[in-house]
């Protein structure tokens, strides 16, 4: 009977203690300032650090009150010190995030956390980060991703990045004719054609070749856009379809010579469901 008492007395006594973390108890702002970016890559990442990668994997860190994470990626925008979203991810648990297909530029990553749903942290951590991923002589596409619906039209930009000397070029650009259709192409009136006087394009199956030059075949030099390209969806497509810049592709100088590419980065397009 006493060893029972015992028990009864021990049980209540513990059982009027916290047994768990109470928020609201130990801090009235906890979630402030407790939140780290840790590395980016595995590497320590500096504020406007330049990487030569179109994926990055960012790691952070919170403390005992952090249950939840949520990150938000942003680019800059062509005014000045603009970003605007990209994108925002759920609620997690994981401490790490994966980002790809980023285009080259200028971006903000902001993370936060939260205890529940009740107690969410307004400020978070951000970093700022430069991607750079195409060293040129190089050609790309403009987005390098897009998401869209399926019967959706969707323009790809390609782009000439860091050339010299450039007379001519011939494109081979390959695409799913069962997945897309190719609407037109647009050169661009303030790309690295400029008032170009050489400049033919012929399709077949899937195949997109374009043959063009400068303006009284002017050497180019520098980064711009060449041309746009607008396909549209098929409504059965599903899943994703890229558009590619092939290896036939060439760019010669002004002895006629080839230039090397260094660098070709495709375009992605993704149907997601409505």
């Amino acid at each position: 009977m006493k060893n029972t008492l015992f028990f009864i007395v021990l049980y209540l006594f513990f059982s009027c203690g916290s047994t768990g973390l109470d928020i609201n108890e130990r801090d009235p702002n906890p979630l402030s300032s407790i939140l780290f970016i840790e590395t980016i890559n595995g590497d320590t990442l500096n504020t406007a650090d330049s990487l030569n990668t179109d994926e990055i994997v960012i790691n952070w860190s919170g403390n005992e009150f952090s249950f939840e994470y949520q990150y938000t990626l942003e680019y800059l925008t062509p005014a000045p010190g603009d970003f605007a979203i990209k994108s925002t991810s759920d609620w997690i648990k994981d401490q790490s995030g994966v980002m790809s297909h980023l285009d080259d530029g200028e971006y903000r990553f902001v993370i936060r956390s939260r205890y529940d749903a009740d107690h969410e942290e307004t400020g978070g951590d951000s970093i700022l980060f430069i991607i750079n991923a195409v060293t040129g002589p190089a050609l790309r596409f403009y987005p390098l991703h897009q998401a869209i619906s399926a019967g959706s039209n969707v323009d790809l930009y390609l782009y000439i990045e860091d050339v010299q000397d450039l007379i001519g070029m011939e494109l081979n650009i390959s695409y799913a004719p069962e997945t897309l259709s190719i609407l037109q192409q647009t050169v661009m009136p303030t790309g690295l054609l400029t008032g170009s006087s050489t400049f033919y394009v012929e399709f077949d199956q899937g195949l997109i070749r374009i043959i063009a030059g400068g303006n009284n075949f002017s050497e180019i030099d520098g980064t711009g856009e060449v041309v746009q390209l607008t396909f549209q969806t098929s409504a059965e497509m599903s899943g994703q379809a890229e558009v590619s810049i092939l290896e036939t592709t060439k760019l010669r100088d002004s002895g006629n010579d080839v230039i090397i590419i260094l660098g070709m980065e495709n375009g992605l397009i993704e149907v997601i469901s409505d």
